[in-house]
């Protein structure tokens, strides 16, 4: 976090900002997806 205090305006810092969102965002979205399948299959009686 030094990084940020000494260059606070850094684009850099944003767009890492921005890229660590979208990573949590997709992961997120991932372990949702994997769920509802693995709800789906569950429910159906089958084993992936």
């Amino acid at each position: 976090m030094a990084t940020t205090n000494i260059l606070p305006q850094s684009p850099g810092q944003g767009n890492l900002k921005r890229l660590s969102i979208k990573y949590i965002v997709a992961s997120i979205r991932r372990a949702l997806r994997r769920k509802m399948c693995n709800r789906a299959v569950s429910s159906k009686g089958g084993q992936r």
